[in-house]
């Protein structure tokens, strides 16, 4: 029986030494976890520390409330006890979605399914628009680019290359970083390019895309400061505007999660975009006719 003064500690050494088990011992353990272990366990996760928990103190609260699960009498303190954990996830500065997978494999499916849907990333939607707001057919690419951010670089120089510009490095890192990060600023952020007329404003938030929190990558010009120069500016925007959507059209369709899953996704790249880009060797070149600058350092994903 454990101690009033003492129960915390007990409990935290019983979750230490749940974790150095095999994992034949651990479903033993969890078989065995009634009532009585249950509530102390979702009290332990539960409760409210004198001083912020350190990382490895988190982890433990939160596999006791995963061990309690199915098991606890009242189920809706749990679901808010590790609510209470994943702010305090991120007030350590870690990323809820990464600091889950420290625990969800060493508890049951369904206990590991509740976590991870708490823990899930907030941010899940990416959407591409152009200044005229005509909706570009595209497919959600959000987690395919999220796991493998080489692929972002690749996006990033097709870009480049089919716009003539080069986007500000020091602002793509930080914005990349905060994407990942989910610690994103609250207004929207403009990246900078080298051609003054040429934007991308990045505006994130609930609303901005259908089902959820997401942000939107939306190519705009800067209007002209002369008369004179409407016509041609126009005749940019169009221009530009091809080119954005032929890239984000090809991109999306041949990166998209679950699409052509066995297909060479570069090749299909390759071949949507055709029309603006020869490819030298997986360096985006525009074609003879409309410029010959060529972005380096793309790289097969």
């Amino acid at each position: 029986m454990m101690s009033q003064e003492n129960w915390t500690e007990e409990i935290a050494a019983l979750c230490r030494h749940y974790v150095s088990q095999s994992e034949a011992e651990r479903a033993a353990f969890r078989a065995k976890v009634n009532v009585a272990l249950a509530t102390a366990l979702v009290a332990y996760a539960h409760s409210d520390p004198t001083a912020p928990r350190t990382v490895p103190e988190i982890e433990n609260a939160l596999l006791a409330a995963a061990l309690a699960d199915n098991h606890y009498e009242d189920w809706r303190d749990m679901p808010l006890a590790i609510g209470e954990l994943r702010k305090e996830v991120e007030a350590a500065g870690e990323i809820p979605a990464v600091f889950v997978e420290r625990v969800a494999p060493l508890v049951s499916d369904h206990a590991a399914a509740m976590l991870r849907g708490v823990f899930r990333r907030r941010l899940s939607k990416l959407h591409f628009a152009d200044d005229a707001e005509f909706p570009i057919p595209q497919h959600n690419i959000f987690e395919t680019l999220l796991h493998r951010p080489r692929l972002v670089f690749l996006l990033v120089w097709a870009l480049e290359a089919a716009l003539e510009v080069r986007i500000d490095r020091g602002r793509l890192k930080a914005f990349l970083k905060a994407v990942w990060s989910e610690r994103l600023p609250a207004e929207t952020l403009i990246l900078t390019t080298e051609e003054s007329r040429v934007v991308l404003f990045v505006p994130f938030g609930r609303g901005l895309v259908p089902s959820g929190l997401g942000l939107v990558v939306r190519l705009m010009f800067r209007p002209p400061v002369g008369i004179l120069q409407k016509w041609l500016h126009r005749k940019f925007c169009e221009q530009q505007r091809l080119r954005f959507r032929t890239v984000i059209e090809g991109f999306t369709t041949a990166f998209a999660p679950l699409v052509f899953a066995n297909a060479d996704r570069l090749t299909m790249f390759k071949r949507s975009t055709h029309q603006i880009f020869e490819w030298q060797h997986h360096t985006p070149v525009l074609r003879q006719g409309q410029n010959t600058r060529t972005f380096q350092g793309a790289v097969e994903p």
